[in-house]
């Protein structure tokens, strides 16, 4: 969960888990912080599917809600030095 990492996660990390046997990876993409979104990857698809407002692992149900619950606390790549800030 970094918006500085979203790209490698996306278009390396995801594509290895799925060829490795991974039925299904997350991204949780925070790119925008005040809509954060849940993206589900499957190897029968190419594109993310956006959870909706459950997502369910192993049968268990998780409100998406809840998991952005203290999405707020977390400062931006550019407040915590990672990122440089986009000079637009």
């Amino acid at each position: 969960m970094s918006d500085s990492t979203y790209t490698t996660d996306t278009t390396v990390k995801v594509p290895r888990y799925l060829t490795a046997g991974v039925p299904e990876v997350w991204v949780i993409n925070i790119s925008n912080h005040s809509h954060p979104v849940v993206e589900v990857w499957t190897p029968e698809s190419s594109q993310a599917a956006l959870a909706s407002d459950v997502v369910s692992v192993a049968d268990i149900d998780v409100p998406s809600p809840a998991i952005f619950d203290r999405l707020g606390e977390i400062p931006p790549d550019e407040e915590l030095g990672t990122r440089e800030a986009d000079p637009g």
